[in-house]
């Protein structure tokens, strides 16, 4: 069953099943006497072209003596011709029943049946209930957008965040790790940056949430060179620096609702932030994602804090809108409506 269709042909002598039988000889008969005219007919075309045979008489009386020693006859050509066909065709079969089977699956035994079965009843089938949809997320309390951190309100006692890390629009760094916000403010804060970046921006997150100690060590680095810079003595450093670099405890950074965005083309913790088109669309378009630019310009004596172009905090979406159209800042807002 596995001998290819060329050795069947070919090789069909040595098969022992043919070989034995009346068939078998007749095949191989014919197949050499089929084989011997064809090449006596090679060689005499061959033999014509070449002038070794020239005359086309002696090249017929050639030819048929040929036919003549090898008893070639025009019936035994057709028997052989119907023989073939019948080789390719049981070859064709033997190949196709020798395709391996997929085996069937072992059919385990039936439980033994002690008494039969009562009859079913027909019952209505009941339709099925569509799933429940899913409840909504609750948005953020309102308590905890409207905490109000700043120098005379420090971070509320056991405040802990529910963190989710940042890892688009930032870059790691080993002195920093990576940059984390609370989770309520993740969302909009990556659609607010993707459509900063299809609106042309290059926005870039520098900051996000810290942690106490990691505060502490920016605070004092930031009292190190304001001593270097001015000679001051270190009561005087620490309220210079509290300026710009909340005293830890009092920074939003450690709430989690924070960010600091800057602009890649410029990358400078100045007010030249807010000539680069990035802070331009940021300030325009913050508020219609729950972000609002915590430390305006013209109210440094309100916030403790000086302008910082770059500072955004999360207070919701519908929170942002109120603030944006009183035109208040957070400190501000917060004492007209309490």
């Amino acid at each position: 069953e596995n001998q290819c269709f060329w050795h069947l042909i070919t090789g069909i002598g040595n098969h022992p099943f043919l070989w034995r039988n009346y068939t078998g000889n007749l095949l191989r008969k014919y197949y050499r006497i089929i084989k011997s005219k064809y090449r006596y007919r090679a060689t005499l075309k061959k033999s014509a072209k070449s002038g070794i045979i020239k005359q086309h008489y002696f090249y017929n009386i050639y030819l048929d003596f040929a036919e003549r020693r090898h008893g070639l006859k025009t019936i035994d050509l057709i028997l052989a011709i119907l023989i073939f066909a019948l080789i390719l065709t049981c070859a064709a079969l033997l190949t196709l029943s020798a395709a391996p089977l997929v085996p069937d699956a072992p059919v385990s035994p039936s439980p033994e049946v002690t008494e039969e079965p009562p009859a079913p009843t027909l019952t209505t089938r009941p339709s099925p209930s569509p799933a429940p949809s899913p409840s909504p997320t609750p948005d953020p309390s309102r308590e905890k957008l409207l905490t109000l951190v700043n120098p005379w309100n420090s971070v509320p006692e056991g405040w802990e965040p529910e963190l989710t890390g940042i890892y688009v629009y930032t870059l790691y760094v080993p002195e920093r790790g990576e940059i984390y916000v609370d989770s309520c403010c993740f969302d909009d804060l990556v659609a607010m940056l993707d459509a900063c970046y299809d609106a042309g921006g290059n926005p870039y997150i520098c900051a996000g949430y810290r942690t106490h100690d990691y505060q502490q060590m920016l605070f004092n680095n930031k009292v190190k060179r304001v001593i270097e810079e001015t000679g001051c003595d270190p009561d005087a450093a620490e309220m210079i620096a509290a300026r710009s670099v909340a005293v830890p405890g009092t920074s939003e950074h450690e709430l989690g609702l924070a960010v600091d965005i800057i602009d890649w083309d410029y990358v400078y913790l100045d007010e030249g932030q807010e000539d680069t088109y990035t802070q331009q669309w940021l300030m325009e378009n913050c508020w219609d994602y729950g972000f609002i630019l915590r430390y305006p310009n013209d109210k440094k004596d309100i916030t403790g804090i000086i302008y910082e172009p770059w500072h955004y905090r999360y207070v919701g979406r519908e929170l942002a809108e109120d603030i944006r159209a009183s035109g208040l800042c957070f400190e501000e807002y917060l004492e007209s409506v309490s």
